[in-house]
């Protein structure tokens, strides 16, 4: 599975001076038997290119011959595989090392970005991913690469913030692909508040949404209620 962002504009380069003590944060808390990685695959004056790969590794557990293995289940193999390592790349791993990014006036400033991610476990005739990221300001392109697989490859491109596009996707790319779900405690539902305010409150599936993480939407929707009556 991975996410990547492609960011244009004013001192988008100087973003990679941002990621620069990203990968010795992110390796901290890998999940058990995977990999979590971060690239920065380009980076030239007003543009960067990076990306967050996450693997499961090694592959073991097959019960057939390695010689009678079709590559199309090794691949859906795989994809089931990495469905459950959502949480943990964007919240576990990049997380904790996205919070001091995440105060710094670049990564909240907004550029014209690309976001990338794949694979989702979603037909990609599902007229739900566009519902989701059109009313965010975003243009959505769907690919579907893998085989024939029901797993799909998600393109947003529009102008956002850094800090934004990973709250966003964090969000909503569970309540998409529920594979990508784990059970919420009190405490992880209480971040997920804070991550969907205030954007989620306007949004007009915000009940769907809140439905799929088996929440109520005022649950869902109590840290921008909240920071609304600090007000």
């Amino acid at each position: 599975m991975y996410l990547k962002i492609a960011v244009v504009g004013p001192q988008a380069d100087d973003i990679g001076r941002l990621l620069g003590n990203l990968p010795e944060r992110l390796f901290i808390r890998e999940p058990p038997n995977a990999r979590l990685r971060l690239i920065v695959e380009a980076s030239s004056p007003g543009s960067i290119t990076f990306t967050l790969l996450a693997y499961p590794e090694p592959a073991i557990g097959w019960e057939a011959q390695e010689k009678e293995l079709a590559i199309a289940d090794y691949v859906k193999s795989r994809v089931v595989a990495l469905s459950p390592l959502f949480r943990s790349f964007l919240d576990g791993a990049f997380g904790p090392a996205l919070m001091p990014v995440a105060r710094n006036e670049l990564a909240n400033r907004q550029f014209d970005l690309q976001a990338e991610i794949a694979p989702l476990a979603v037909n990609v005739r599902n007229p739900s991913v566009r519902a989701m990221f059109e009313p965010l300001g975003y243009r959505v392109e769907l690919e579907s690469p893998v085989f024939g697989l029901p797993a799909i490859l998600v393109r947003l491109i529009g102008r956002q913030s850094i800090v934004d596009v990973v709250r966003q996707l964090f969000v909503l790319v569970p309540a998409l692909d529920t594979a990508k779900q784990s059970p919420l405690n009190a405490d992880e539902a209480r971040r997920l508040s804070l991550l969907s305010a205030p954007w989620l409150a306007r949004h007009p599936k915000r009940s769907v949404i809140a439905r799929s993480y088996r929440l109520r939407l005022s649950q869902l929707l109590q840290a921008g209620t909240s920071a609304s009556s600090a007000r």
